[in-house]
């Protein structure tokens, strides 16, 4: 299999991850000769903090170990590059650097680009660390002008504590080439574009004794809000509206709105930011999109973006054989950062991690001869596990634990209607490191559908939120919902269980925690949605496309290079359900055996009256998911395959029978937490016509 060249790679990993953006970019200096910039993508920077004699790191893509970097101010200075990647590279401060404004230029030969004017402030604190025999990783971890002692330091195999000065050691095999800390509580750690700069790059080479600094800001964090968001999936493909567009419009906006001038909010990015295979179909396009449209990337969020791996994240040209999933997780650590974190923020211990094995097989046929099958298995890496022991070595038992992944623990069974745990690669082992914990919360994604219960074996300690995606369906539905070459974005975007494209709120007060599932575009107080199930019936009866697929009563499924002839089963699609019938999909539901885990309460009452509500235990699926999988896929075809589009049977759907057609219904749901969400159920309602979305229905 072929190679791709080193350089091409990082350029595209880089941008697919959103850090080579620019908030504000000069592609090509007033100095550059001809048309042809040195560097590209730069990102300018008002201010800069410089320590003497370390190196600084600046975002630009296509510098070269050679070039120079000039910094004209009261007095010049010419500083060689360190390091480099492709949308970075590293400059030498000089040891007589003052503070005061420069500007700075990068020459290569002959020529030179002038890249940006910053005011540059001198850090005052005394950064010198002793070396250690055997030791190949020092450094020290500061705040203000002191250093902070206790603090832990980690190669992701090694981890090490700060002494009273706050200097650390480490002995690092640097497998994974990063070093990092483990965030303090009462600190949070500087922010460059939205990303946290809590990690350094490091050489490969164990006998290269290198010096990694960390800067840490006093923050009173015991409150704090952590916003979870997973399965982004930006592609560029040819969607209506674009990917970039919806995600821009929704989600980045949202959070701009919302928490711009908050303190102590952070993101965490749950995996699958990109999508392998279109890094290389596409290329993305983001070079030429983010100098038009600067706002389109995560640069310009409210709070510091933290992330893990999804299995879409690793580069899908690494040649399977030895240790290939630490090679396809290279370009992640390089442009975002260590694929497993942990961090005290407040009262509360956090963990991200990557739970991906991958495998990345190579079996014919193959759309494209130059990707493998990007294939894995769940589970962790032997020293992952390790290192994961170590730092919760460090946590009080009573602390309550957050756990970020990809891959769910427990997989719902769509025909055994049952949560199965997830056992693959030492789950069992990773699964015992918390058994001793008092409360762990797991929350992943993968599934881009809303599942939430205990976690099978582990009592009512061991919890999992496996949350929809950001992107709900890969971005599809709002285009099958109206969404249309310039129309609006967002139209209607769904997961395949009905949920809406979302992120989840966890609020923290001390050790005390809320949560809640909060829909993209629409106030936190909306939390379900209602069918008027006559009303349903009565859509597939009368719209064309839905009708044939419900008479013709199958379709074939070519998923995975298949030809199977799939039948519906009417009973899930609602067909089969009596007159007056009301369907609830309450969307954050959580699930589970134990009153003191989920106790929810629904209520529907009828002129008074409370109606019994029953939870339809799987077998269902939400109609709006419907419309916009099969239904829309057969309009176009009676051939397509379900592993993109169709809709799920799922365990959060409610089902209520009312005495009347036209009686008004008032419905009440009440999370864990005592929050009451209401809607009054005007009947009939009308299931679908237009009022759901902001563009009218098409099958084009």
């Amino acid at each position: 299999m072929k190679r791709i060249d080193c350089k091409i790679l990082n350029f595209i990993l880089s941008i697919v991850l959103l850090l080579g953006s620019v908030a504000c970019t000069n592609p090509a200096g007033p100095d550059t000769p001809g048309d042809t910039a040195i560097v590209t993508n730069v990102q300018a920077e008002a201010s800069m903090l410089l320590t003497p004699e370390s190196d600084y790191r600046i975002m630009a893509t296509g510098a070269e170990q050679s070039d120079i970097l000039i910094m004209a101010g009261s007095k010049t200075f010419e500083c060689a590059i360190t390091r480099l990647s492709g949308t970075w590279f590293r400059f030498a401060v000089p040891k007589d650097i003052t503070a005061g404004k420069y500007t700075l230029s990068i020459r290569r030969g002959e020529r030179v680009q002038e890249l940006f004017t910053t005011n540059v402030t001198v850090q005052s604190v005394n950064l010198r660390v002793e070396s250690k025999t055997g030791y190949n990783i020092k450094g020290m971890v500061y705040c203000g002008t002191k250093g902070v002692k206790d603090v832990l330091v980690t190669d992701g195999v090694e981890i090490t504590k700060t002494d009273a000065n706050g200097h650390y050691w480490l002995k690092s095999n640097k497998i994974y080439e990063v070093v990092y800390v483990i965030l303090p509580s009462g600190y949070n750690v500087p922010t460059q574009a939205a990303m946290p700069k809590f990690w350094a790059q490091t050489s490969t080479d164990v006998n290269n004794e290198e010096q990694h600094n960390f800067e840490l800001v006093q923050a009173s964090n015991d409150n704090h809000t952590v916003l979870v968001v997973t399965d982004i999936h930006l592609t560029n493909r040819e969607l209506y509206p674009n990917d970039r567009i919806q995600f821009r419009e929704g989600f980045v906006k949202e959070l701009i709105t919302n928490y711009t001038g908050k303190q102590n909010v952070y993101c965490f990015n749950l995996g699958d930011f990109a999508h392998d295979v279109h890094w290389y179909k596409n290329d993305m396009g983001w070079a030429e999109s983010l100098n038009n449209h600067p706002s389109d990337d995560i640069s310009g969020l409210p709070c510091q973006f933290w992330s893990t791996m999804g299995n879409h994240d690793n580069n899908g040209r690494t040649p399977a054989g030895d240790d290939v999933d630490l090679r396809a997780s290279g370009p992640f650590r390089k442009m975002v950062g260590p694929t497993h974190v942990a961090m005290n923020i407040g009262k509360i211990h956090y963990m991200l991690l990557d739970d991906i094995l991958y495998l990345n097989h190579f079996t014919e046929p193959n759309s494209d001869p130059l990707m493998g099958d990007c294939n894995y298995n769940a589970g962790f890496r032997p020293e992952m596990l390790t290192w994961i022991k170590k730092d919760l070595s460090y946590v009080d038992k009573n602390t309550p634990i957050v756990v970020g992944m990809h891959i769910p623990l427990v997989n719902w069974n769509g025909t055994t209607r049952n949560y199965e745990f997830n056992v693959t690669a030492n789950w069992t082992t990773f699964m015992d490191l918390f058994k001793d914990f008092k409360e762990v919360n797991f929350v992943t994604g993968h599934t881009h559908q809303s599942r939430f219960r205990p976690v099978p074996g582990y009592g009512t300690n061991m919890y999992e939120h496996n949350i929809g995606a950001g992107s709900g369906v890969w971005w599809n539905t709002s285009q099958r919902s109206g969404g249309k070459k310039g129309g609006a974005p967002g139209a209607l975007n769904l997961c395949a269980d009905g949920t809406p494209v979302c992120y989840y709120v966890y609020e923290a007060s001390g050790t005390t925690r809320q949560w809640y599932y909060k829909y993209v575009g629409e106030p936190a107080t909306k939390q379900f949605k209602s069918y008027d199930m006559n009303e349903v019936q009565k859509f597939y009866t009368t719209y064309s496309p839905a009708n044939r697929f419900i008479t013709d009563g199958k379709y074939t499924n070519t998923a995975n290079g298949g030809n199977t002839t799939v039948t519906i089963k009417r009973k899930e699609y609602g067909l089969e359900e009596a007159q007056n019938t009301v369907w609830l999909n309450v969307w954050g539901y959580e699930n589970g055996p134990f009153k003191d885990y989920g106790n929810w309460e629904i209520t529907v009452t009828e002129n008074g009256q409370q109606l019994p509500v029953e939870q339809l235990q799987g077998g269902y699926r939400d109609p709006l998911s419907v419309l916009c999988g099969e239904i829309y896929e057969y309009g176009k075809s009676s051939t397509f395959s379900n592993n993109s589009c169709s809709s799920v049977n799922h365990n959060h759907l409610f089902r209520v029978v009312a005495k009347d057609a036209k009686s008004t219904l008032i419905i009440k749901v009440k999370d864990r937490f005592g929050k009451v969400y209401q809607e009054t159920m005007e009947r009939p309602k009308k299931f679908f016509d237009g009022s759901e979305i902001k563009n009218t229905w098409t099958l084009d």
